[in-house]
């Protein structure tokens, strides 16, 4: 099953100066990133954090991330200009 989702990101105004359309399976997940126990930044990337010290939770005992929601968390940071630490972004053609 295909999910269509569309992701904002980016907004002036208040009016939505960017967006993101994307077709994916809503359960595919990336094993790029990982999932902590937080209720807010439980996303992490596997690449520089293994462990979330809010949370006590350890990379190789949670879930990958959900595609999806790795994108959406992605965008947030790049509104934010706050990418953590080992975070691979990629810039989106407009």
């Amino acid at each position: 099953m295909q999910m269509h989702g569309t992701i904002f990101s980016g907004k002036r105004n208040n009016k939505i100066t960017e967006k993101l359309e994307i077709f994916i399976d809503p359960q595919a997940t990336t094993s790029m990133y990982w999932d902590c126990n937080c209720d807010n930044d439980y996303i992490h990337p596997k690449a520089t954090l293994l462990y979330c010290a809010d949370c006590k939770a350890w990379e190789d005992e949670q879930p990958d991330s959900l595609i999806w929601e790795v994108a959406q968390w992605l965008l947030d940071c790049e509104t934010e200009q706050k990418f953590p630490q080992g975070t691979i972004a990629y810039n989106i053609s407009r």
